[in-house]
């Protein structure tokens, strides 16, 4: 398990210019940032307006963070897209990029398909697949599926999956994952 993600890792805005990707801007927050005890960066999550960002634009911003951050700094990368096929390719080209892991989020544009094997089917596909570890994101509010509990104390198991950001709102249901997760999950 990587013990170097622990801290607080904060959730980047993507700055625009125009309606374009403005990396300069970017990297003065980022520059800003690095003199503060956090431990990264958060790229292309739901606060960096991932849904408007293309990968091309992706990688620009993840590359232009990578080079920015202070060494001791992580780059964690929003990489969730609705086929696992897709996650794998995007998550892989912003590893390349400098991401030194994923956040993703579930497939949701079939929700009433994303049952729990359905869920496991992908997170454990990709996981298997990418160069880089990866955080499950529960983010219900947004995708309008919710992580189930049984199914992330499961896959907490995986070896390439490290952590959950949990944005669903409810500490009973963060209680019970901290209970039963390995004491390494993050």
């Amino acid at each position: 398990m990587e013990k170097r993600f622990r801290g607080i890792f904060a959730a980047l805005t993507t700055p625009f210019v125009n309606r374009q990707i403005a990396p300069d801007k970017l990297r003065d927050n980022i520059e800003k940032f690095n003199r503060t005890g956090l431990a990264g960066y958060i790229i292309m999550g739901s606060t960096g307006e991932a849904p408007f960002v293309d990968d091309e634009e992706g990688e620009i911003l993840v590359r232009e963070a990578r080079k920015t951050a202070s060494p001791d700094k992580l780059v964690i990368a929003g990489t969730g897209r609705d086929s696992a096929e897709w996650t794998i390719k995007l998550t892989n080209r912003l590893a390349e990029a400098g991401a030194q892991a994923a956040l993703i989020k579930p497939p949701h544009y079939y929700k009433s398909r994303m049952n729990y094997e359905a869920l496991k089917a992908y997170y454990s596909e990709v996981a298997d697949r990418v160069k880089i570890p990866i955080i499950m994101y529960n983010i219900p509010q947004n995708t309008q599926v919710w992580l189930p509990l049984e199914l992330v104390v499961e896959l907490a198991k995986h070896p390439n999956i490290i952590g959950l950001k949990e944005s669903g709102g409810s500490l009973a249901y963060l209680s019970e994952v901290v209970s039963k997760v390995p004491a390494d999950f993050h």
